[in-house]
């Protein structure tokens, strides 16, 4: 079907609220998708009308900005520096919210930056999703791309349920790019109209590739994936381009 294998839907849940402190409703809540890219695009149709602001930190995801434009969105700029970590701000964050404000897009860990926020700044961005009335879109793609520390929580804070929508990718954590297979997860009103927009782009997410991911979450085929061969070789080469 469209929202692809239940079971796939059931694994995911499970695999991400045992990181994340909560559960989503495999059967209302999630829609497997081609791939990050597909996934973010049918938030963005989803959620995003004409002329509703979307709160972009730059740097960051080159993909981002287009979609939204293509969403028939604006793009509102929000400032990071390699000075402060790329940590963005909350001050100047206050600044640019507005009544047309209708959603911040967070990528943690970031891409091209590698920046991870900080958990001060993830509450304080819920805490005005929830004043002002907006989406927190998480692409949570390199969740589980951790070198030191602990994955972002955001969705298990107080307003991660009914602001939050999260969008990400199976391609990194189980080196699948080609495979092109993703995933939505949220209130069940987005997963509705998330499903909608499939229908009529991709129709339904790649099978081989949804067998492969049931696999690849069943025992601890992640763990030890995770441990002995993606993080080891993303660290390795982290730390030779440091020292370049």
């Amino acid at each position: 079907g469209t929202r692809g294998f239940l079971e796939l839907r059931r694994l995911l849940t499970e695999d991400f609220g045992r990181e994340e402190g909560t559960k989503y409703d495999p059967e209302t809540e999630v829609v497997i998708m081609d791939g990050a890219t597909e996934s973010i695009f049918a938030v963005f149709m989803s959620l995003i009308g004409r002329d509703d602001e979307v709160i972009l930190t730059d740097p960051t995801y080159l993909g981002f900005r287009e979609a939204v434009m293509l969403a028939g969105g604006r793009v509102i700029s929000l400032p990071v520096s390699v000075d402060e970590g790329y940590q963005p701000d909350v001050e100047k964050l206050k600044h640019l919210i507005t009544r047309e404000t209708r959603a911040f897009v967070l990528l943690s860990p970031d891409n091209p930056t590698g920046r991870a926020v900080n958990e001060e700044f993830v509450g304080a961005l819920l805490d005005l999703a929830v004043d002002h009335n907006f989406w927190v879109i998480y692409d949570s793609t390199y969740r589980d791309i951790i070198y030191e520390g602990t994955a972002l929580k955001i969705c298990s804070l107080p307003g991660g349920r009914d602001h939050v929508v999260v969008g990400g990718s199976f391609s990194k954590q189980a080196s699948i790019p080609g495979l092109r297979l993703g995933y939505v997860m949220g209130p069940p009103e987005v997963a509705d109209a998330v499903e909608k927009i499939k229908q009529y782009t991709t129709l339904a997410p790649n099978t081989l590739a949804q067998y492969g991911m049931m696999k690849f979450f069943s025992g601890d085929i992640k763990q030890r994936y995770l441990k002995n061969t993606v993080l080891p070789t993303y660290k390795a080469r982290r730390d030779f381009m440091a020292k370049c």
